[in-house]
Formats: C-alpha cells, structure tokens, sequence
C-alpha cells in the first residue's frame, strides 16, 4: 500500500517537473521578444531593453541586426552607431559587427578618416567586399593612384576583383607604361567568360598590334565581332591594322562585317586617311580593286573620293571603271589592267603629264 503512495508521488513529481520544462522551454528568446514589439510597433520599448543589454544579447548579431534597424528607422544614426560599439567592446573581432559599423560610418561624412581606417582593417583582416568598394572609390575620389594600385593588386591576386577593376588596373598601367602587365592583365580578362567591356577591347588591340602581336590582335578582333555585330569598332580595328602596314590583316576584320563590309572598310580607309597615311589608305583601295568587289554608288563616291584626296587620280580611275561611276575630268587616268602599277611602290600617274 505504501508502495503505491511513494510511486503516486513520484508520478505527480515527474509531472510537475515537465510542466516547468515545458513553462521554461515556452519562454520567449531575448531575440523573439525583441522581434514581437518591433512587429507590435513598439520600437521605444525595444530599443530600452537593448540599451541594457544582457551578456546573450551582446553576443547575438542578429539583436545587433534590429537594434540597428531601429535606430535608423527612427533617423537616429548616432545612437545606431553607439548600439554597434557597444556590441564591438564585447565582440571586438567580429566581421559582422565591424561591417555594421564600416556601413554606419560611410554615411557620416565626418567619420570619414575612421572610416577609411577600418576598411583598411577589415580588408587586410578578412578581405571583405564591401571594404575593398569602399576604399577603391576612395581612393580613386582622393586620386591617390599609388594606393590605388596597390590594393587593386592585392585584389586581384587574392580573386576578389571584379572585371571592371581589373581593366581599371590594366588602363593605369598601360598609361604609365608597363605594357606587358596591361596586356596580361586584359588578355587574362577577356579569356573568361565574362568578357571585358569595347573600351578594354580597343585599349588591348592597340597594345597587341603595337608590340606586334598582330595574329593574336587579329583573332581577338574576330572572336569580338563574331560575338555582336559592331561596324564602328570593326572599322577601329581595320584601320589599326592599316596603319601598321598589314592590310591583309585590315581586310580579314571587315570580312566579318557582312552584310556591311564595303561601309566598314571605306570607313576604316577614311579613319586612315584622317592619321594623315595616304600611302596606307593606297594599300587598302588597291586591296579592295584587286578584289573586284562591288558597293552601292554612294559608298563607291566616297572610296573615289578617298583616292582623290590622296592624290591617286589613277586609283580613282579604277574605282570608277569598277563601279561605272563617273570621276571629275582631272582624276580621268588610263589603269592598267593588271593594277600592278597601283602598288604601293608605284610612282603614281599623274594626267597632268600626259
């Protein structure tokens, strides 16, 4: 009989002791309570208990989170700021912490120095994107080129630039001469898949076809155009090519202009002829007679012209008898039929001494 009263007992004991498991477990977190009276709108009442924090609160980033929250939809940055450093006395090398303050700090434009020191910190410490943004624009606002470069650098050596940084790099260095590392630079660029911006492709072509690298400047033209229709830089490229003596290279680009390629070419001659290269602009016309090629009467007039203005009356000749176009009387000359003596080595005809 008594057994059974110490067993009943002890029933009622293991139920009282679930009961408050359960009582205890049912307790809202600091985090839950928080997040309750923000939802209740009642933001004052939040932020008091943040103000006195307990030691589980301080080490809750996601608290930090809201208090921060709080304080800004309030408008009060101060008090934000002073939420995440009172956080950082107890977290003092935390990522989350130090980039909550990094972000509060880039909005006060009086923190500015300290801001500009904790980047640094951060970057150096945990290679933080939003860190290294930060102090490129920074930098690149202050035109302290010298840091500048350093970090982009370091950046892309450690992976964390983005294309747009590494052409930056690129750029820079072309400019202060280092040819080599702007074309490895880019050259490394556009082998990804993301590809670099027109502005790089020219800058790379340029530095490819003046240290005469023309078969990769060429092959990079190609891939470039074959990926996106684009007469103008197909015209830059042709006329980049002239102008270092290799038409042939010049007339492999424009081929890839189709159905445009007579426009692009007459443009890449006139974008020679405005370099002041008049026995260049002759290559690329005695090129495209050679070719027996055909262009609308309009395109036609300006390559006649062209050939004119070079003072190649003979060259105009041909083009006309191409094109069955009509030339002023003083470009009127015989043309061989062969064009050999359209070469640039020929002396030209000149009708004024017939």
């Amino acid at each position: 009989m008594n057994g059974g009263r110490v067993g009943h007992g002890v029933l009622l004991l293991a139920l009282a002791s679930v009961a408050g498991a359960a009582a205890v477990l049912s307790l809202p977190s600091d985090r839950e309570r928080l997040a309750l009276l923000e939802r209740d709108g009642l933001i004052s009442e939040a932020l008091e208990q943040i103000s006195h924090p307990s030691s589980s609160m301080l080490g809750d980033t996601d608290i930090l989170d809201l208090a921060v929250r709080l304080h800004l939809r309030l408008g009060d940055v101060k008090s934000a700021t002073e939420a995440v450093e009172l956080f950082d006395a107890v977290l003092p090398d935390n990522l989350a912490v130090q980039s909550r303050l990094l972000d509060l700090l880039r909005e006060d434009g009086a923190q500015r120095e300290r801001y500009i020191a904790l980047a640094e910190r951060i970057y150096d410490r945990w290679g933080e994107p939003r860190a290294l943004r930060g102090l490129l624009d920074h930098y690149r606002i202050s035109q302290n080129l010298e840091k500048e470069v350093r970090l982009l650098e370091l950046a892309t050596s450690a992976g964390h630039a983005t294309s747009v940084d590494i052409e930056r790099l690129a750029l820079i260095k072309a400019a202060q001469g280092d040819y080599s590392a702007a074309v490895r630079l880019l050259s490394d660029g556009d082998d990804t898949r993301e590809g670099i911006s027109r502005a790089a492709r020219l800058t790379l072509f340029s530095l490819l076809v003046d240290h005469g690298r023309l078969d990769d400047a060429a092959r990079r033209a190609l891939k470039w155009l074959a990926a996106g229709p684009d007469n103008r830089a197909a015209a830059q490229f042709c006329a980049g090519l002239a102008l270092s003596g290799h038409v042939e290279h010049a007339v492999t680009i424009t081929r890839r202009a189709k159905p445009h390629e007579n426009e692009v070419y007459v443009a890449c001659a006139e974008w020679v002829f405005r370099s002041g290269e008049t026995e260049r602009v002759a290559d690329l016309l005695v090129v495209w007679i050679g070719k027996s090629r055909t262009a609308a009467p309009e395109t036609l007039r300006r390559y006649i012209q062209l050939a004119e203005r070079i003072g190649r009356p003979d060259l105009a000749s041909a083009l006309a008898a191409a094109g069955r176009v009509e030339v002023s009387s003083s470009a009127a000359c015989p043309v061989p039929s062969d064009h050999s003596e359209l070469s640039r080595g020929a002396r030209p005809l000149d009708c004024r001494e017939q």
